[in-house]
């Protein structure tokens, strides 16, 4: 495992519960939109609920840290087709990367929808 990608992973690790507290504390307002479908938004909750999105999101990224240290090993297993350790690794990493943002979309989103909702 090359050891300069350590930093990265705990950074897209470490991001989702920086930015759920960071927005939790600073941004949202007390209610937010926490479900929606095509016909708009169907449940409303407390800002605090925000942190069970961050904490799977965490998680998620925790398990990807675990797959790119562990990719030899899962390669040798026959978990990894058609691409090697190194392409594992940079779709490990987007992935993390891409959850990441789908997660500051929804707080971004959260915010602005709970703020029209409930504004005057």
């Amino acid at each position: 495992m090359n050891r300069r990608m350590i930093p990265v992973l705990v950074i897209l690790c470490v991001l989702p519960l920086a930015a759920t507290a960071v927005a939790v504390l600073l941004f949202l307002p007390d209610v937010v939109p926490t479900h929606a479908d095509f016909s708009g938004v169907d449940r409303w909750g407390a800002k605090y609920e925000s942190f069970i999105t961050g904490g799977i999101v965490t998680a998620t990224c925790v398990l990807f840290s675990f797959m790119y240290a562990k990719a030899e090993t899962l390669q040798r297993l026959g978990m990894i087709h058609g691409t090697g350790v190194r392409g594992a690794r940079i779709t490990l990493v987007g992935c993390m990367a891409l959850v990441d943002v789908i997660l500051l979309a929804y707080l971004i989103w959260a915010a602005v929808t709970g703020f029209n909702a409930f504004s005057g």
